[in-house]
């Protein structure tokens, strides 16, 4: 079974992000289900499959790099020391910190396409098929320069 990691994003009434809970184990269940096994010892956390995840597809306005590499710089001196072959510095945790601070404001754009992750080697044959199977319906260019011209 294939897990990725994902934010779990929870939005206001505006469409705002309130949180985004980064998720390093989520998995498909079936069609309707999807389940997050948090990191620390817990029960796992069952949402639906229509639950609004982070695809690390953001938009900033200068302002946030600084605040951004204050926590770069916090990670390494502290998580990166602790663990430095597994640490990973997750971009939704800090923008998670910066949300809950008010320090941010972030429009969520959910869209209704379905998007691949590619973040492990297992990753690359369901990647490579449904981009195969995109080309053949004619939904996605055989070479990806093919559009830019």
């Amino acid at each position: 079974m294939v897990r990725w990691p994902r934010g779990i994003c929870q939005l206001n009434d505006n469409g705002y992000l309130q949180s985004i809970d980064e998720q390093t184990a989520i998995q498909k269940i079936d069609d309707s289900t999807i389940c997050a096994q948090p990191e620390i010892d817990g029960e796992p956390l069952i949402y639906s499959a229509d639950t609004i995840v982070s695809m690390n597809m953001w938009g900033f306005t200068p302002d946030v790099f600084n605040f951004l590499e204050d926590g770069l710089l916090r990670f390494l001196s502290t998580t990166l020391m602790e663990n430095p072959l597994k640490s990973e510095y997750y971009l939704p945790k800090e923008i998670n910190r910066l949300v809950e601070t008010g320090l941010a404001h972030v429009r969520v754009l959910p869209v209704s396409e379905q998007w691949y992750g590619v973040t492990y080697k297992e990753d690359k044959p369901l990647v490579t098929s449904a981009l195969s199977r995109m080309q053949k319906a004619g939904t996605y260019p055989k070479y990806l320069w093919e559009i830019v011209q």
